[in-house]
């Protein structure tokens, strides 16, 4: 499910431009915020009467926190960094090469999430000379998805503006 942020930032970015794209993450950042805030409340709060599967939702979500957060951390600095690399290529490229925008942010930003996350939620809970090959292993799945999303941002580009391109926009920061 979150390897398909990265397509819609860049689809985002790519027709209404690098503000409006960061927007989108900060808000999503927040729901995903607001939402982990109830799950969490959740542990503390009594069970529903006759629901027996409370233990298994509190031993689960009860030591999720470390987790949530490197899913946070990774999520914004990634997503952010993905928006900052797309914009520079785009400025250097005008409406031409997509592919190269969409790819070359992604393929960044995506070590970047897999390196930030993998850090903050094992390190020192794997051995940590795992952990390298851990991120390389799950970097590589994600590039892959990369590649392959390519094509499905042409078409959210095609069906937002009824074009393949978009012309460069000017924006304020």
């Amino acid at each position: 499910m979150h390897a398909i942020t990265f397509p819609c930032t860049d689809a985002v970015a790519e027709v209404w431009g690098a503000k409006r794209a960061r927007l989108m993450v900060y808000l999503g950042a927040s729901t995903y915020a607001v939402a982990i805030a109830f799950y969490m409340l959740g542990v503390y709060l009594p069970a529903a009467p006759g629901w027996s599967l409370n233990d298994a939702y509190v031993a689960i979500f009860s030591q999720a926190g470390r987790m949530i957060v490197a899913s946070i951390c990774a999520t914004l600095v990634a997503q952010l960094l993905d928006i900052f690399i797309f914009e520079r290529i785009k400025r250097m490229t005008g409406e031409k090469w997509l592919w190269l925008r969409n790819n070359g942010s992604t393929a960044i930003s995506q070590f970047v999430d897999t390196t930030v996350f993998y850090s903050i939620a094992f390190y020192g809970i794997i051995p940590n000379d795992q952990l390298p090959a851990l991120i390389l292993g799950t970097y590589l799945v994600k590039l892959l998805i990369t590649i392959i999303d390519t094509p499905f941002v042409y078409l959210l580009v095609r069906w937002i503006t009824g074009s393949w391109t978009v012309k460069a926009i000017a924006e304020t920061r």
